[in-house]
């Protein structure tokens, strides 16, 4: 009854239970733990760490005890030898060992929740130490420049409170009136900013007053007030102990005197500050409760740690504690190390273990370290995770107390379970000993006989039942399976396994060979031992032979493959005729292969190459292809006369290869001879070699088959190779030559499509600048400024040229082009059109014409610009008047001409040379060009004359530029130490009253110009009608007076010259007179001016003085005596030579 009720519960635990129990027992624990966990964090961020760990702790604890609850509960389909296994010792031990890992596990995981989960905790607490250390840092600091500042108040103190310091320095306060007023003063600063001491000091350190109790001044104070006497700077002392172990830190503010061009200091006031009042407190308060958490402040002090502050563990430590700065482990000496803010771990004055961060305070050598202690951190957390693993602890050993009942009561149900099932399955076991698809055993573990064995065993192996019969397992199997049979069989023996499966080689009784899968089971005895062996034999022979031939053909078609890759790969014969033969022994499966070559000359078959002759079968060997001779009638000679393969099925059984089986030595089951050709005839044979017989099915032939039509076709493809690079050579030669003329060209060459440029000579790369990479396949006008010389756009202009080469077949034009570094040359384009591989193309030429343009803007220049001064001359003067009078006429606009020259220029060359003059030639024009505006042309049309034309300028504005230019070109000149004063003579014509082209403009000009001379020169003379009438006259005058002479025309007139003392006649005075058939009686005062001007003053002087003399010879001759006679004469003709 008892066990029946044991029964009853587990068969009726199902899945409903199962549920509400887990259920239960999760709501208990997230309730119990959420509070407790609550509880002890506070910190989000914790509590969320928490959270997680707890939930993956509840997952695996509980998927265990799931596990083992319902592996106890389900006990309705285990079979009989694992219901014995459950009984065993080592499963027993094995279910024990999983309770003791539920156990265990809780504890192990609090030990990795403290280890995952510290350094991120001592990581929060060394952030917020760093908060703290810098903000009590930046507190110092704040109250330190609050004490400077008072200091630099006082040091600019008011002009009484200096006199006052004044008079007590020079001891003139006879009734202490400047000292009450100084001691009032300091005691409200005291008072008012919360100093301790005020002291004032002369200059020899001597106390002139105190305000305060402590008023000694010990050797720390009096460096620091001598040194701040001396630079007039405020001064600040360190922390220090006073003989009377006071603390103090003191500020020294030096007084300036008043009064005085040089201020000098007179004395000094020292603020004293008792650290207790503000800096102390400062340091030891912490913004949140904590019992090792404090701060402290320290300096270096040689190779030693000083702790200015007093210290929370230790009394008495204010600038008394010191400790080497060589310790690593001491936070302090750390700080002390760094220029920067950080955080670490070490060791405390008290060799504690701490987390610690430190600030520089600003301006002062202190470091400002706050530490606390790492148990402090970590003891909520460790707390925490105490308490919960202590709670789950109890729950799994709660639990898994229950299941252990559960377990021992299932393990006594199972006993008689065993009991219940054994007769059942004696009569399952009867059934499927029946079964006549597969053969079974049963095995005696101790001598391996076979005890039992059905009959479809018999007929795998071929033996009778009473052959059989006694027979042990190895008997049947080969010797190579006996080794591994007896390994596997030794390990259930051992209880490794409790069965194995293998696949197994036996001799059937007729000696040939089977394979079967054998299936080997153990059944066990209650106390673990084997009982048994069950054994089940099935017959894979069949499928073993259809596996072997599907590998065979793999193997083949994989050949197949790498003769194809070779044929690709390889490009001469030797090569391919040894790689294929390689191919079919090591990927087809064939023991050896050889190809053989038909020579023409003997007709015999040579081995060109071979692989896998391991036994020597081809050394010497003799085949031929002729019929009549007796090593032609094997396979090979057979193969090549009937082209057609030669399969031969059994090597040593067939009598053709007689002759050639003693060279086999027994190696050859079967072999192959296939023909290869060449152009569609027999050149040879690919030999094949099995070790096994009947080795050559339809599909291996086939596939080999196959192999020698590649072959073939591979040896035809070699024949096209050598044409096609006979070919190749040939057209190599020609394009050569082409090639080294179209790359030793000194023009740019191009072979260019409408689209791009495909080809490219050296040439053309250096005239662009760049590489054959940036040009090819790029259209030529990427090469060009976006638009041409003519304004049209590049592009445009290349496809309008290509256009013309395409319809006349060729085109030349000129082409502005652009080197990649951006500059623009010309060139000259000519394009022919050719066939290229079947399409049209473009073959250029690109000529760099930049010289030819250089010349040809050199001889423009030439043509249209003054040499010496770079001023446009006679031809582009004209042109730009002859411009701006079309638009002056368009606009009904002026324009005015000036056209002057320089006075007595030509004594300037005469007397310092056609260098100086030169000189100062171009020294004018450039500051005509500086006088004139941008869009006005100064030019020099020959000699000392220039003419400027003003565009859109009346009479006004001719004057205004008449009187500046007069100004500008009359300043001295410097020209080669020279120093040159010249003026200009200019005459000013105005469009359209005084001309309406270049020339009337011009003569108009050179007109006015000419009275400007006449009237004394330096000045400036406008265009008038009686000056063309003038000259007019003049140049009349001109032609006919050079032909006066020769003519006759000329006359003189004797004057005679009268003594006023007696009336007589004492000489005369010769006149010339001119009568011209045209003009008359022309007056002197005309003709001598021009004949002076024309040079034919030298001429008529010449005559005149012949015919007076002619004439006073006369009158001698008559009797008429005269002593003297006068002439006339120019000026110009003294300085003829």
């Amino acid at each position: 009854m008892p066990m029946q009720r044991v029964h009853f519960s587990l068969k009726n635990l199902g899945a409903a239970r199962i549920t509400l129990l887990y259920c239960a027992f999760a709501t208990l624990w997230i309730l119990i733990s959420t509070y407790l966990i609550g509880f002890t964090f506070q910190d989000s961020a914790n509590l969320a760490r928490f959270e997680l760990l707890k939930g993956l702790l509840f997952v695996f604890v509980t998927s265990g005890l799931l596990y083992l609850l319902l592996r106890f509960s389900d006990d309705r389909n285990i079979p009989n030898h694992e219901l014995i296994e459950q009984a065993s010792p080592a499963r027993t031990a094995g279910i024990i060992a999983l309770f003791v890992a539920l156990i265990l596990i809780v504890p192990l995981i609090g030990f990795a929740i403290m280890k995952s989960h510290g350094p991120q905790v001592e990581q929060d607490a060394l952030e917020n130490l760093a908060i703290v250390a810098k903000f009590k840092a930046e507190q110092i600091e704040h109250w330190m420049d609050e004490r400077t500042a008072d200091s630099k108040v006082l040091a600019h103190s008011s002009t009484q409170f200096v006199r006052g310091v004044g008079n007590l320095v020079q001891g003139n306060d006879p009734d202490n009136q400047h000292s009450a007023y100084v001691l009032g003063k300091l005691e409200s600063l005291r008072i008012n900013y919360h100093y301790s001491t005020l002291l004032l000091l002369d200059r020899d350190l001597r106390l002139l007053v105190a305000e305060g109790e402590q008023t000694e001044v010990p050797p720390e104070l009096a460096e620091v007030v001598e040194r701040a006497i001396e630079s007039g700077q405020v001064e600040r002392t360190n922390l220090y102990r006073s003989a009377s172990q006071d603390i103090h830190l003191d500020w020294v503010v030096p007084i300036r005197s008043v009064g005085t061009d040089n201020p000098q200091v007179i004395a000094a006031v020292v603020l004293r500050v008792s650290p207790e009042q503000y800096l102390y407190p400062t340091i030891r308060t912490w913004p949140s409760v904590s019992e090792s958490a404090e701060s402290m402040l320290v300096r270096r002090e040689g190779d030693k740690v000083l702790y200015l502050s007093e210290l929370q563990r230790l009394d008495g430590t204010a600038l008394t504690l010191v400790l080497p700065l060589s310790d690593e482990s001491l936070p302090a000496a750390i700080a002390l190390q760094k220029d920067k803010p950080g955080s670490l771990r070490g060791l405390d004055y008290n060799k504690t273990d701490v987390l610690a961060a430190y600030h520089p305070v600003a301006g002062t050598d202190w470091r400002i370290v706050s530490k606390i202690n790492r148990d402090e951190v970590l003891a909520p957390m460790g707390d925490m995770t105490l308490l919960v693993s202590s709670v789950a602890f109890v729950f799994v050993i709660a639990i898994s107390f229950g299941l252990l009942v559960l377990w021992r009561q299932q393990l006594r149900l199972q006993r008689l379970l065993t009991l219940a099932h054994k007769t059942k399955s004696e009569r399952l076991l009867q059934q499927f000993f029946e079964m006549p698809f597969v053969g079974m055993a049963i095995v005696s573990p101790a001598d391996k006989k076979l005890v039992k064995f059905n009959d479809h065993l018999c007929a795998i192996t071929g033996y009778s039942r009473e052959e059989l019969n006694g027979k042990t397992c190895l008997d049947l199997s080969t010797s190579d399976d006996a080794d591994a049979y007896e390994l596997e069989f030794n390990r259930v023996l051992e209880g490794q396994t409790s069965g194995f499966v293998m696949e197994r080689r036996f001799f059937h009784k007729d000696g040939t060979i089977l394979v079967a899968i054998v299936d080997t089971k153990c059944i066990r005895n209650p106390d673990g031992t084997v009982d048994y062996l069950f054994a089940t034999v099935q017959d894979i022979t069949q499928q073993k032979v259809a596996e072997a031939r599907i590998q065979r053909l793999t193997h083949l078609y994989a050949a197949l493959s790498a003769c194809n890759k070779a044929i690709v790969r390889f490009t001469t014969e030797q090569a391919l005729f040894k790689k294929i033969c390689e191919v079919c022994v090591t990927y087809g499966g064939m023991k050896m292969a050889w190809l053989g070559i038909i020579d023409p000359k003997t007709n015999m078959v040579e081995a060109v190459a071979s692989y896998g002759d391991d036994i020597g079968y081809l050394q010497d060997i003799k085949i031929s292809c002729d019929a009549d001779n007796p090593y032609g009638q094997g396979p090979t000679g057979r193969a090549i006369r009937q082209n057609q393969p030669y399969w031969c099925q059994d090597y040593a059984a067939t009598p053709i290869t007689a002759s050639w089986q003693g060279r086999s030595r027994g190696n050859w089951g079967s072999s192959a001879a296939i023909p290869i050709s060449r152009a569609g005839a027999v050149v040879g044979t690919l030999n094949l070699y099995s070790a096994e017989k009947h080795a050559f099915d339809a599909p291996v032939k086939h596939l080999l088959l196959e192999m020698a039509f590649d072959i073939s076709y591979a040896l035809d493809n070699f024949d096209k190779e050598l044409r096609r690079k006979f070919a190749e050579t040939q057209l190599s030669e020609s394009e050569s030559k082409f090639h080294l003329l179209f790359d030793q060209s000194l023009d740019g060459l191009l072979v260019m499509n409408e689209q791009e440029v495909m080809e490219c000579n050296p040439a053309a790369l250096a005239m662009i600048g760049c590489t054959q990479e940036q040009m090819l396949h790029n259209p030529v006008w990427v090469f060009a400024p976006a638009r041409q010389a003519d304004g049209m756009l590049s592009r445009e202009k290349m496809q309008e040229m290509l256009g013309i080469a395409r319809v006349y077949g060729r085109s030349r034009f000129e082409w502005t082009s652009k080197r990649l570094d951006g500059h623009d040359f010309p060139v000259e384009v000519s394009m022919v059109t050719i066939t290229l591989n079947g399409k049209q193309a473009f073959y250029t030429t690109l000529r760099d014409i930049s010289e030819q343009k250089d010349a040809e803007a050199r001889i423009r220049h030439l043509a249209q610009y003054d040499v010496l001064t770079g001023l446009p001359n006679r031809t582009l003067l004209m042109d730009r008047v002859n411009q701006a009078i079309n638009i002056a006429q368009r606009n009904q606009q002026h324009l005015s001409l000036m056209f002057f020259d320089l006075d007595r220029f030509k004594n300037v060359n005469d007397s310092l040379g056609h260098g100086v003059g030169d000189e100062l030639l171009i020294q004018v024009a450039q500051r005509l060009l500086a006088i004139v505006r941008e869009q006005d042309t100064v030019a020099r049309i020959g000699g000392d004359e220039f003419v400027l034309l003003l565009l859109d300028t009346n009479v006004d504005g001719a004057t205004r530029v008449a009187e500046k230019l007069m100004s500008s070109v009359a300043e001295p000149y410097r020209v080669n130490h020279h120093e040159i004063s010249i003026t200009p003579s200019i005459g000013i014509s105005v469009y359209p009253d005084d001309g309406r082209d270049f020339d009337d403009l011009l003569k108009s000009a050179d007109i006015a110009m000419y009275r400007a001379k006449q009237s004394g020169r330096n000045n400036y003379h406008f265009f008038t009608l009686k000056m063309q009438e003038d000259s007019i006259r003049t140049m009349q005058l001109t032609t006919a007076l050079h032909y006066a002479v020769e003519q006759h025309q000329l006359s003189l007139s004797f004057q005679p010259q009268i003594s006023l003392h007696d009336g007589s006649i004492i000489g005369v005075e010769a006149l010339l007179r001119w009568h011209h058939p045209e003009f008359g009686w022309v007056p002197p005062n005309e003709f001598v001016r021009v004949a002076e001007d024309t040079g034919d003053i030298y001429k008529i002087g010449e005559w005149v003085l012949r015919q007076s003399i002619m004439q006073l010879k006369q009158w001698h001759d008559a009797g008429i005596t005269l002593m003297n006679i006068a002439v006339n004469l120019s000026a110009v003709q003294f300085r003829h030579p």
